[in-house]
């Protein structure tokens, strides 16, 4: 979706000025903490919920067809493909900076932190018990990524299949008021499963012609924008209940094909969209380096816009030399699997009596 690309781009930047902020307090205090104003935290944490949100409503379909509809092990090769090998590029950065800047030594357990890393938990890289603020600590997100294609994706897809389509409309409605109610229990679970169940539940209703119709004005629009900016001012942080369900319709009014104004289809936007990825696994290092040489302690005003030219400089650089090559090898790959799996499901017919 269009509006889904804007949108990506506007929180890889939104992202990239969090880090900023806690950077020149860490610089300054020598302490790594969140922004206190509403705000500077609050761009890098509902950028992340948003994130999952459009995670949540792009493999909707996939549960919707219910678990035989699915050829999992192609969409497993293809998330893997289209992760790790950015993943891959900022861990060993961070290797590498650590060894050349603070001089670190590789060791025998190198390899298992690298997996760990992978897998989206920062264990301490070469000793390092702080080596994650390299790349910002980016990577806590990406063990939920991963626990949602490989664990959550398959299991509703399985209930889907065992429940009637004519009864499965109030089902994902009814886990997500479950989730919500369940985040008294203090479980990490329930405070990032809501998330995607709200991009599933906007996928839902933008299949409703006349609600999205109507959420695609621009009357709708400014009552969006309103949304965000209560979220965004009223609330620290997104996984408040509160501020979970006014950010979730926010969402839901994006999903149903509004683009603020057109704002969302600027062609710069969708171009950041492409990258944000890229920008969120490198902009960390990119701040790490810039702190270090002395950028940070330029003003703001100078400082943010050249340190984000070189963010967009980087993912720019990693789109076109690792992260297409990654996706198109994982397309090859599945494909290979694909037919591999065909031909011994023929043989396997052929050699029945």
């Amino acid at each position: 979706m269009v509006q889904f690309d804007g949108l990506r781009g506007v929180l890889g930047c939104a992202v990239v000025i969090h880090h900023y902020l806690i950077w020149r307090g860490y610089a300054a205090s020598g302490v790594w903490r969140a922004p206190e104003g509403n705000l500077g935290n609050q761009l890098g944490l509902s950028a992340v919920a948003l994130f999952f949100m459009m995670t949540g409503f792009l493999f909707y379909p996939r549960i919707q067809g219910g678990i035989e509809a699915v050829n999992w092990a192609r969409m497993f090769v293809q998330r893997v493909f289209r992760l790790v090998p950015m993943l891959l590029l900022s861990t060993l950065l961070c290797a590498a900076l650590l060894v050349l800047r603070e001089g670190a030594r590789l060791d025998r357990s190198f390899l298992f932190q690298v997996l760990a890393w992978l897998a989206g938990v920062q264990v301490p890289l070469m000793g390092r018990a702080d080596a994650a603020l390299v790349n910002a600590g980016v990577f806590w997100t990406i063990k939920w990524e991963w626990a949602f294609y490989f664990v959550l994706l398959p299991a509703l897809a399985g209930l889907r299949s065992l429940w009637p389509r004519s009864a499965w409309t109030p089902v994902v409605p009814g886990l997500l008021l479950a989730s919500l109610a369940l985040r008294v229990s203090g479980l990490s679970l329930f405070v990032f499963l809501p998330l995607f169940l709200l991009g599933m539940l906007g996928c839902e209703l933008a299949g409703r012609v006349r609600l999205a119709g109507r959420l695609r004005t621009n009357g709708a629009g400014w009552s969006l924008a309103v949304l965000l900016a209560g979220e965004l001012g009223l609330f620290h942080d997104p996984y408040e209940t509160a501020a979970t369900v006014v950010l979730g319709l926010f969402f839901i009014g994006i999903a149903c094909g509004n683009d603020l104004f057109g704002v969302l289809r600027w062609r710069a936007l969708r171009v950041l969209g492409d990258l944000s990825f890229g920008v969120y696994v490198l902009h960390g290092i990119v701040l790490y380096l810039g702190f270090a040489l002395g950028l940070g302690r330029l003003s703001a005003p100078v400082a943010l816009p050249l340190l984000m030219a070189f963010v967009i400089a980087a993912a720019a650089l990693a789109h076109w030399a690792i992260e297409r090559p990654g996706i198109a090898l994982g397309q090859c790959v599945a494909s290979r699997l694909g037919g591999l799996r065909r031909r011994l499901l023929a043989a396997s017919l052929v050699d029945r009596p």
